[in-house]
């Protein structure tokens, strides 16, 4: 038995199942084929699923969550990751999808909640974005996953005259860190600091805006440094970090485009004579 992966083509008159190519001369009772996939709900980003028999390989395509934007200042991508992985027959698999951040959540991977503002004029920052994951097993053991980005710096002053707090940082292939206030001596967070893989909350302060919250990876991001003084802008969250196991190949890793996280596998099977 041969197990492959999508676009292989191995006849020369073949026919789609699922999107992965099969010779047209094999037996249908020996075909097994499947998809599943989560984003991000209101309480529904996670789906476990026991990987089917005669089932080897899968091919996964992920995006972490976009951290959120305040006034002029804008969230982090999340990251964008696809390719193929090992998988063994029974096997647990536990996806993840990633949201925006949630005070006193304790969802793996997520991001950050954004630092409160400290004065009337001010702004909160924002969440950073939760990281997309494929786990393993029943410890939740990380095969692969793609960052969130950071949340953006809240803002600072008066009517007429706002200064906005820093970008989010993106992640991808590299994580960024957060960008410093556009006023101020607020710093942005950095990426993949966290202890955790969940981001940390950006930065509050007496006066001033709010940090944004630190995306939420493999590493988690820090949140960024609030305003140092009344309407004063809060520095952006830096992103959380993406991750790939040895069970990995094949992976192209880049920044995402879109703003809520998701995770879409992908397999089929053959037995006998196919």
């Amino acid at each position: 038995m041969k197990i492959r992966h999508f676009g292989s083509i191995f006849a020369s008159a073949t026919c789609l199942v699922l999107g992965f190519a099969v010779p047209a001369s094999a037996d249908s009772t020996n075909l097994s084929a499947g998809t599943t996939e989560v984003s991000c709900q209101a309480g529904l980003n996670t789906k476990s699923l026991y990987v089917p028999e005669n089932v080897y390989e899968i091919n996964f395509e992920m995006d972490g969550a976009r951290g959120g934007s305040e006034l002029g200042a804008a969230g982090g991508r999340g990251a964008h990751v696809k390719g193929i992985m090992k998988v063994a027959p029974g096997e647990r698999l536990t996806l993840v999808a990633g949201c925006s951040g949630e005070l006193g959540s304790a969802r793996w991977g997520q991001g950050g909640d954004g630092g409160r503002q400290g004065d009337h004029m001010s702004t909160t920052g924002a969440s950073g974005g939760g990281a997309s994951a494929v786990l393993l097993g029943n410890y939740y053991v990380p095969a692969a996953v793609a960052g969130g980005g950071g949340g953006a710096g809240g803002a600072g002053g008066r009517s007429g005259n706002v200064h906005n707090g820093g970008d989010g940082g993106s992640a991808g292939a590299v994580s960024q860190d957060g960008s410093a206030a556009t006023f101020g001596n607020a710093l942005g967070g950095k990426a993949g600091a966290a202890p955790s893989n969940v981001g940390s909350k950006g930065g509050n302060n007496t006066l001033g805006g709010g940090g944004g919250g630190g995306g939420g990876g493999y590493q988690g991001g820090v949140g960024g440094q609030p305003g140092d003084h009344s309407a004063h802008p809060g520095g952006g969250g830096g992103a959380g970090t993406s991750f790939l196991s040895d069970r990995a190949t094949g992976v192209v890793t880049t920044s995402s485009l879109e703003k809520i996280g998701s995770v879409k596998i992908s397999w089929w099977s053959c037995r006998g004579s196919c």
